[in-house]
């Protein structure tokens, strides 16, 4: 079939070639298309996945300075109720932020690829009001500061704030080396 369609391919009219044959053809098309998308697509995928830690240890002092943090943060996930430490005394506010869910289990052994995680510190934190009518764990959307109020807002998905009010602007960022096992996709 396919010398007949090589040696006639000038000559080829949709009338030459068995309709039989257009199908078999257009699904081994078909075929071929969808795994050379799958293939490019989780080349992508793995190439421009962002390593939240590269780069760290980082530090804010203006809000110029949070937005570079924000691409180690934006869309990260945190939980509210299990990882908040507030030391009222010291007055920082310090929590891991995890770039996927962190499983609370890990039943894959081997397979296992540790989640990537980094330590978020706020210092000189005077008070801390927190907005989380769900009591779920979030994924942090945005940070900003406003200088006239002296406070930083922390927003994040689904409905949850974190309100801080600080004598000085200082936000420090690092690496975490012994992050939760697993994600979400790895089992």
């Amino acid at each position: 079939m396919i010398n007949s369609i090589i040696t006639s391919l000038p000559l080829m009219t949709a009338y030459s070639i068995p309709k039989s044959d257009l199908i078999e053809i257009a699904l081994i098309l078909i075929i071929i298309l969808v795994a050379w998308v799958g293939l490019i697509w989780s080349r992508k995928c793995e190439k421009n996945r962002y390593d939240i830690t590269e780069g760290l240890p980082l530090r804010a002092e203006n809000q110029e300075q949070i937005n570079d943090l924000m691409p180690h943060l934006h869309n990260c996930y945190f939980d509210v109720e299990d990882g908040l430490q507030y030391d009222e005394e010291a007055r920082i506010l310090q929590f891991r932020v995890y770039e996927e869910k962190p499983k609370t289990e890990c039943s894959c052994e081997k397979s296992c690829i540790p989640c990537r995680a980094v330590l978020l510190r706020i210092l000189h934190v005077e008070s801390l009001e927190i907005t989380d009518p769900n009591k779920v764990a979030t994924y942090i959307n945005e940070v900003k500061y406003d200088a006239d109020k002296g406070e930083i807002l922390l927003t994040a998905e689904p409905d949850c704030e974190l309100k801080m009010k600080v004598s000085r602007l200082e936000l420090h960022l690092e690496k975490v080396e012994n992050p939760k096992p697993c994600t979400s996709d790895n089992v």
